[in-house]
C-alpha cells in the first residue's frame, strides 16, 4: 500500500472546502471504510477502501499530475463506471486544483470526442480497456495533447513518452515524484490551501450534450449538506450507489455526502448487482433511479396482489436493514405507502442541470405526483405563464463551460431568477406538480402563449389517432399534424368495407372525414383561442426508435417540428388562404 499523508501545518491556511474536508476526515479515521466495492457480476462485494486509502491514493495520484505539469484550471476527464477510481481520480484532480470533467461511461465515441474537444481536457481517467480503446480511437482528432491513465490496462504497457499509463503505476510515478522532490510537495500543499469555495470543482455534460455546466466547491458542499440533513445521513449510513457517479446528483451521494457525513459508500457497477450488493453490505440507504426501483416497484405490486407481507417482499429485495430509498424521479403515491407500509421511506428530489436540489418530496412528507416542497434556504416563484423559478443561491450552478451569453439566458432579466423550464401548479402551499415544460408553449403572433398539452391530449384521445403535436410558429393560428393508430385504422376502415394499403387508408377521404368529425368535436371543448384550425394525418408511426418519442413516451418536439416543417408551413398557409 502506498502511504503519506499532506503536511498538517497548512492546514489552518485552508477554506472550508471539499478538499479541507476529505482530508481532515481522512486523517482522523483513516482506519474506517469508506467504500465497499462491488465489480460487475460479483457474488459479494470484492474489497473496500479506506478512507486513509483513499487519500494516499488521491495524494499519490496528485504528485503524478504536479510532475505531469498539470496547472490550476486545467481539465481531467473521468471517463468510468462505478469502481474505485471514481473517488480517487475526483479527489486527486481537485486537490491540485484542476477541474474533473465528467462523461458518462455509456458515451459514444462522438459523444466522447464532442465533450473532450469542448472541455480541453489534458488528462483521461478511464477504467476498463473497451473504454481505453475508444478514447485512443478519438484521440488523434483532439486538437490538445492528452495523458490516458488506464486503470485496466497491463503495466508493462506505461509509458510516460506515450503519455500512457496503467493506475497503479501512475500512483508509484507519483508517490516516487512527491519523496524526491520536495519543491513537489509544497507545490501540492500550496495547491490545496489555495481553494476556496468559488473556485470549479466540476464540468458536467449531459449524456448525449457538448455544452459543459460548471459546479463550484460552494455548490457541490450546499448540496452535500442539504441533502445530509433533510435526508438524516450520518456516519452510521450505508449508501448504495446504482446510478453512473458522473451523474451529479449521484455524485453527491458517491462523494459529497460520504466527506460531510463519514457514511459509508457501497459503489456498485451495474445495475443487475444492486439489490444484492444492499442485502450483502447491509446499506440503509438505497439511492437509484426508475430502472434500478422497477424490479422492487414488481414485487411489491405481486405482494399486495396475493396478499404477502411487504415487509417480507422488501427484506427480500434490499435487506432488512435498508430505512431509505432516494430517487431523483417522480414516484406515484402508491409506491410510497407500500414502502412505507414495509418500513421504509421514499424521497424524490426535484432539481435541473442548473441545480441539483431544487425540492424534495418526502421522506416524512409525501405528495402523490408533486415534486415537493423547496429546500431550505431555496426560494421558489411562479411565473406569469406558470414557469417555476429558483432564486439565485450557492446552490445554483456557476454557469456553462466557456459560454458567458449562453449563461445569462438561463435567468431573469434581472439575473436573481433561475428558469427551471417546468410549468407547474401549486398543489399546496409551497408544494408544487410539474405539469409540462415551457419549451412546449405555442407562441402565437400577438404574442400569446398557450400550453398545448390540453388540446393535444384531447386530440391523441380521439379513436383513430395515437399521437397530436400542436403548432403556431409565431402565426395566429393553431395546426395539428396527427399519428395515426395503425391498428384501430385499419380494423375502423375494414368494418366500413374499405381495404387498401397503409399509405391510401391515411389519404382516404372517409378516414379524413372521421378524423375532422373527431377535430370539431375537440376543437367544441375549447376555447376559441385554443382550437385547431387545420390538421394533416400522417402515416408515420411515432415511436422512440424512429425518434419522435423520448424514452419515457413524451413527444421530441425539436425532432417533429424539424421532420415536419414543410407540412406545419402547407397548413398555416392553407388556413392564411
Amino acid at each position: 500500500m502506498l502511504t503519506g499523508t499532506l503536511p498538517q501545518s497548512s492546514a489552518g491556511n485552508r477554506a472550508d472546502t471539499l478538499v479541507a474536508r476529505f482530508i481532515r476526515r481522512a486523517s482522523s479515521d483513516p482506519e474506517r471504510v469508506a467504500f465497499a466495492l462491488n465489480p460487475m457480476g460479483a457474488l459479494k462485494g470484492l474489497g473496500s477502501l479506506k478512507w486513509g486509502d483513499w487519500l494516499t491514493s488521491a495524494r499519490a495520484s496528485s504528485g503524478a499530475f504536479l510532475a505531469q505539469h498539470a496547472n490550476p484550471g486545467d481539465r481531467a476527464v473521468i471517463f468510468a463506471n462505478n469502481r474505485e477510481l471514481w473517488p480517487m481520480a475526483a479527489m486527486s484532480i481537485a486537490m491540485t486544483g484542476m477541474v474533473s470533467v465528467a462523461i458518462s461511461p455509456d458515451a459514444s465515441a462522438e459523444v466522447l470526442l464532442a465533450q473532450l474537444s469542448d472541455s480541453g481536457a489534458r488528462f483521461v481517467m478511464v477504467d476498463t480497456m473497451a473504454r481505453f480503446k475508444m478514447l485512443r480511437a478519438v484521440q488523434s482528432q483532439v486538437s490538445q495533447a492528452i495523458t490516458i491513465v488506464c486503470e485496466d490496462l497491463e503495466p508493462l504497457r506505461s509509458s510516460v513518452a506515450e503519455a500512457v499509463f496503467e493506475w497503479d503505476t501512475w500512483c508509484r510515478y507519483g508517490a516516487q515524484a512527491l519523496r524526491d522532490y520536495s519543491v513537489l510537495r509544497d507545490r501540492l500543499s500550496e495547491r490545496v490551501d489555495a481553494i476556496r469555495a468559488n473556485h470549479a470543482c466540476s464540468i458536467t455534460y449531459a449524456a448525449d450534450g457538448d455544452v459543459g455546466i460548471v459546479r463550484t466547491f460552494e455548490t457541490v458542499m450546499a448540496d452535500a449538506e442539504a441533502l445530509s440533513q433533510v435526508l438524516e445521513i450520518t456516519f452510521r449510513d450505508r449508501i448504495t450507489c446504482v446510478e453512473p457517479v458522473s451523474q451529479p446528483v449521484h455524485a453527491l451521494f458517491a462523494i459529497g455526502i460520504p466527506i460531510v457525513t463519514g457514511a459509508t459508500v457501497v459503489l456498485v457497477e451495474h445495475t443487475s448487482d444492486a439489490f444484492a450488493a444492499t442485502r450483502n453490505s447491509e446499506s440503509t440507504v438505497f439511492v437509484g433511479s426508475s430502472r434500478s426501483l422497477s424490479r422492487l416497484r414488481g414485487s411489491l405490486t405481486a405482494a399486495r396482489s396475493t396478499g404477502h407481507y411487504l415487509r417480507d417482499t422488501v427484506c427480500a429485495e434490499i435487506g432488512r436493514h435498508c430505512r431509505l430509498i432516494v430517487t431523483a424521479e417522480t414516484c406515484s403515491a402508491e409506491f410510497q405507502q407500500s414502502l412505507r407500509r414495509a418500513g421504509v421511506l421514499l424521497a424524490t428530489v426535484f432539481g435541473t442541470p442548473w441545480q441539483t436540489c431544487i425540492a424534495i418530496n418526502g421522506p416524512t412528507h409525501f405528495q402523490d405526483g408533486a415534486i415537493g416542497s423547496a429546500f431550505e434556504n431555496v426560494n421558489l416563484r411562479v411565473s406569469e405563464y406558470g414557469e417555476l423559478q429558483v432564486g439565485r443561491s450557492a446552490h445554483t450552478v456557476a454557469g456553462y463551460f466557456n459560454r458567458n451569453d449562453a449563461s445569462e439566458t438561463a435567468f431573469s432579466a434581472d439575473g436573481r431568477w433561475l428558469r427551471t423550464g417546468a410549468r407547474v401548479e401549486e398543489v399546496t402551499s409551497g408544494s408544487f406538480r410539474i405539469m409540462g415544460d415551457m419549451k412546449d408553449l405555442l407562441e402565437f403572433s400577438t404574442g400569446r402563449l398557450l400550453a398545448s398539452h390540453a388540446i393535444e391530449s384531447s386530440l391523441s384521445a380521439l379513436p383513430l389517432v395515437a399521437h397530436a403535436v400542436c403548432d403556431a410558429n409565431g402565426l395566429n393560428s393553431l395546426v395539428a399534424v396527427l399519428s395515426l393508430d395503425r391498428n384501430a385504422v385499419e380494423a375502423w376502415a375494414f368494418s366500413r368495407g374499405v381495404v387498401a394499403t397503409w399509405e391510401a387508408l391515411v389519404e382516404h377521404p372517409l378516414v379524413y372525414e372521421e378524423l375532422a368529425r373527431g377535430v370539431a368535436a375537440v376543437n367544441a371543448k375549447h376555447e376559441p383561442g385554443e382550437r385547431v384550425n387545420a390538421f394533416a394525418p400522417t402515416d408515420l408511426e411515432f415511436s422512440v426508435h424512429t425518434g419522435e418519442l423520448d424514452g419515457f413516451g413524451a413527444l421530441m418536439r425539436s425532432t417533429i417540428a424539424r421532420r415536419f416543417r414543410h407540412v406545419f408551413a402547407d397548413l398555416h398557409q392553407h388556413r392564411a388562404t
